[in-house]
């Protein structure tokens, strides 16, 4: 097992080695040599049926490229190849604007969502702070198409998705995606320096989470009509939905959580944002049972008792955050056993990488997701031992290693 003590020189020396395990898992098949990245199975061979995923693949591009920064060979041609797919290769949609969400035997389709172009916010300002060639372009156009297509003023949120083409809106509306944006926002205002970015990120968060948990409501409400309106009773047939699932899902509590403490961070004048966080990892607790079930009712109880990977990762890293802003014993305990937690349960010492799902005797099942397709709650988990909770993941590292 490794060190898992909070801040210790042992962990992050674990950490250090551990990331670079989780890239020795993907690094070797993972590149689609046709652009962009595979879907891998639970041994880390390729799934090709499934394409090149636009959400994925970005992610990929985003890990790689803090992999560059922190110093891993062949990170930087990697994350490279991603961009290009993406700014000038067939992941770009050149006839009607944007970028396919999965590209199959180099044929685009799907729906243009809002979460798929979230994630190229996020890699493309990732890169950027790493070097990568066109990653600033990719940036620039990827913002002005958020401004032109997505946003909306008069709610200070952004739509969820449109058909391939731009001539249908949908009418949903949800939290999922404007959390990834809010992620991506923070990264491409420590990119750019462009305050406005961080202005939109507080205020979705603001809107979004400060409000209702200010209120009491900590159990997010995920779904949405056209007007901002909630709607609690969407997908009440399917509670385990990957994307939208029923009900209010506690991973994403404690990802808006680390969010919070990131704007926090940014602008100390957001006091709400501290307090917010703080709420919401405390609520999470509900939710352990052990493993932070997906979904819970509007009176706690659980929906779908599944544990998946991500809430655990999402939690390593508020506690991470709190323990560094409060200096607080139980956070740095929660962030230690956290870790013991996925080392015990969801780490496969076998073949690498995260079993992805447990159930509820937490033994590895595929019931949700196949393979291991996404390296990005691991890596980030793996890496906020090094991060301040003021500076963004690629910032960090340039700071950690002097860049």
């Amino acid at each position: 097992m490794m060190n898992y003590v909070w801040n210790s020189e042992d962990h992050k020396r674990d950490m250090l080695k551990y990331r670079n395990d989780l890239l020795d898992f993907y690094q070797p098949s993972v590149v689609n040599p046709t652009g962009g990245f595979y879907w891998l199975d639970s041994c880390g061979n390729p799934l090709p049926e499934y394409g090149t995923q636009l959400w994925l693949s970005a992610r990929m591009i985003h890990c790689f490229s803090l992999a560059h920064l922190d110093g891993r060979p062949g990170a930087k041609e990697i994350a490279e190849q991603g961009i290009d797919f993406y700014y000038v290769g067939s992941g770009r949609d050149s006839s009607n604007g944007g970028w396919y969400s999965t590209v199959i035997n180099g044929s685009g389709q799907g729906d243009k969502d809002l979460y798929g172009l979230a994630h190229i916010i996020l890699a493309s300002s990732t890169a950027s702070q790493a070097g990568i060639i066109n990653s600033s372009n990719l940036l620039s156009d990827a913002l002005e198409l958020l401004v032109d297509r997505y946003w909306e003023t008069d709610y200070g949120l952004a739509l969820d998705s449109y058909n391939i083409n731009f001539s249908h809106e949908s009418d949903y509306r949800g939290i999922n995606a404007n959390m990834h944006l809010t992620e991506a926002l923070l990264a491409a205002y420590s990119a750019t320096n462009d305050t406005s970015l961080l202005l939109k990120a507080i205020g979705i968060t603001h809107r979004l989470v400060g409000e209702p948990v200010s209120q009491g409501n900590y159990r997010l409400v995920e779904h949405y009509d056209s007007h901002w309106n909630p709607q609690p009773d969407f997908n009440s047939d399917k509670p385990n939905d990957p994307f939208k699932p029923y009900g209010s899902t506690p991973g994403h509590w404690l990802e808006w959580a680390k969010l919070c403490l990131q704007i926090y961070g940014l602008d100390l004048s957001q006091s709400w944002a501290l307090s917010t966080a703080q709420s919401l990892f405390k609520a999470a607790d509900e939710a352990w049972m052990p493993g932070y079930v997906y979904t819970v009712d509007w009176h706690g109880l659980p929906l779908c008792s599944y544990r998946f990977w991500w809430p655990v990762a999402e939690a390593i890293g508020t506690a991470h955050f709190l323990s560094q802003i409060t200096n607080e014993c139980k956070y740095k305990d929660s962030y230690a056993n956290l870790w013991k937690f996925a080392d015990k349960y969801f780490i496969d010492h076998n073949h690498g990488a995260w079993f992805y799902e447990l159930d509820d005797n937490l033994l590895p099942v595929s019931r949700t997701w196949v393979g291991k397709p996404d390296l990005y709650h691991v890596y980030q988990a793996a890496l906020y031992c090094d991060i301040s909770y003021n500076e963004g993941f690629a910032q960090g590292l340039i700071t950690k290693n002097n860049l």
